[in-house]
């Protein structure tokens, strides 16, 4: 006979059953052993795992494994001036899991915000599940002699 401490109740939702895990348990047991599309699959689910898959270093750490060219210093500083940083990354490589709503009218974008004086190319190259190249190049635009082939 199972013990009924043991055992969910079938009429509760299972989302009141993660709730009542502690925050810390969620945090660094299970949401920290999930891929990206995982994570946002999850944060789609409740209120309280939104809340706690926002955490940057969770998004970084994803990040990092899912191209390890992320931990490289010029492309840390790069993404960390994304609107929500590593997360908005994941969001923008993988966009069918961005649903938010575009806005309809039109920005008025400087275009002299164009002009940098780098480029950073980052490559992760994966064969079979197993990473074979991991570069990060970054070449200067101010000449605009950008060479041919960087990898």
């Amino acid at each position: 006979m199972a013990s009924s401490l043991t055992k969910i109740d079938q009429h509760q939702p299972l989302c009141n059953a993660i709730s009542t895990l502690h925050a810390d348990i969620i945090q660094t047991q299970i949401l920290t052993r999930l891929d990206g599309q995982t994570l946002a699959a999850a944060a789609s689910t409740s209120s309280v795992l939104r809340s706690l898959s926002l955490q940057e270093k969770l998004w970084r750490q994803i990040c990092n494994s899912t191209w390890p060219s992320t931990n490289q210093p010029s492309v840390q500083t790069l993404i960390s001036s994304f609107p929500a940083a590593h997360r908005s990354f994941f969001s923008d490589s993988f966009p069918v899991l961005n649903c938010q709503v575009r806005p309809s009218y039109t920005l008025q974008f400087d275009h002299s915000l164009l002009l940098t004086t780098e480029l950073i190319s980052a490559v992760d190259i994966h064969y079979k599940n197993n990473l074979i190249l991991s570069k990060v190049v970054e070449t200067e635009t101010v000449t605009w002699l950008v060479p041919v082939s960087s990898f």
